[in-house]
């Protein structure tokens, strides 16, 4: 089993799951406050979170949707994670006061 540590500005959560699976399955079976907005199919681009540990080299998507700063930033796009070991992540968890802010 994997241990996910999925750190928010309020929230910390601490799940475990199988090896390969998808971070935003786990993101969206948590029910945790995160939006996809072209539901998870990689296309926009937007779905942005911060690999504290754990998460490998970009994946070609990553490559093409983010910026060279946000690779460099270890910034991902959480539908192209799929955990292999122990990971943590920061997301901008989306709340009534955050959500125009995006």
């Amino acid at each position: 089993m994997i241990n996910l540590k999925i750190n928010t500005k309020e929230n910390v959560y601490h799940i475990k799951c199988k090896e390969g699976t998808n971070l935003k399955e786990i993101i969206k079976n948590e029910n945790i406050n995160f939006i996809f907005p072209c539901g998870a199919k990689g296309r926009c681009g937007n779905c942005k979170v911060k690999a504290l540990k754990g998460v490998e080299q970009p994946t070609s998507l990553d490559k093409i949707k983010l910026s060279k700063y946000e690779l460099n930033q270890n910034i991902r796009l959480a539908c192209c994670i799929y955990l292999k070991q122990d990971t943590e992540i920061f997301l901008n968890e989306i709340t009534e006061y955050n959500f125009l802010d995006l």
